[in-house]
Parts: C-alpha cells; structure tokens; sequence
C-alpha cells in the first residue's frame, strides 16, 4: 500500500491535511495522485491485454522471441507499441518455467555453467585467445 493510498482509505476519519504532515508528503501531492487515479487504473488495464498478446506472440515463437521481435510482430499486425513498454510489461510477467513464463536463457544457461565458489573472491574472466578489456567480466564474491 502506499503512503497516497492510504491517506485516501483514513481520509474522512482524520483528514487529508492531518495524515499528509504526519507521513511527510505534501498535499498538493496527495490531491494530483488521487486525480490520476483513472488513468492508472486504465493503464494496468491496458497493460493486462498487452500481456495477454506478449503471452501469445511469445507462445506461438516457442519462447524465443524477446523484445525486439515482439515488438516487430505488432507492427506487422499494425499494432504499434513502445519497445520499451514491451520491456516493462514482460518484466511484469511471472516466470515460472520456460512453458509457463517469459525467461532469460542466456541467463539460465550462464548459471548453471558457472563453477562453484571455493574462496572469499572468485574471479571470472571471459575472454577469447588475448584478454580483451571491453570483453572481461570480474565478478567478486565475498563471504562473511
């Protein structure tokens, strides 16, 4: 719940100016967050039929399509959508399986490759032939 949402739920028993200088939000804050109210519950709702069309695009590619090839199947289907809205809804989507959500494989496969930890620093190196700097991933793990 948020802080707006719940000055809106005690609003009448203790009052907006009340509730606002105890949570330390501004009013004028409150009254704008409460008069777009409409248009965020119309966008959870356009974004619920978006992910039922991601769900779809993305079943019927067998879980390979990402973003950008998503989105390329809605302007073929002359629905034009923001990447980036796509990105946003389908990190929204639960993941629970390759069949039943949308999963990263890349980096599914990179953590069932990766050795496992023998001391407090492990250090990655990723590299072809001479070590590239651009192309060296350095991940330090510590240990209590």
């Amino acid at each position: 719940m948020s802080r707006f949402q719940f000055v809106a739920d005690h609003q009448r028993r203790y009052g907006v100016k009340r509730l606002c200088a105890i949570l330390g939000i501004a009013r004028s804050s409150f009254y704008s967050w409460h008069a777009t109210a409409g248009a965020r519950s119309a966008r959870q709702a356009a974004d619920a039929h978006l992910a039922a069309r991601i769900r779809e695009v993305h079943r019927e590619s067998d879980g390979t399509h990402g973003v950008p090839r998503i989105t390329a199947e809605f302007r073929k289907a002359d629905e034009y959508v923001n990447y980036k809205r796509i990105a946003r809804v389908m990190r929204k989507i639960p993941r629970s399986g390759f069949s039943a959500g949308i999963v990263n494989i890349a980096q599914f496969l990179l953590a069932a490759t990766r050795p496992a930890v023998t001391g407090p620093i492990l250090f990655l190196i990723s590299s072809i032939g001479r070590p590239d700097p651009a192309r060296i991933s350095i991940t330090r793990i510590f240990t209590a």
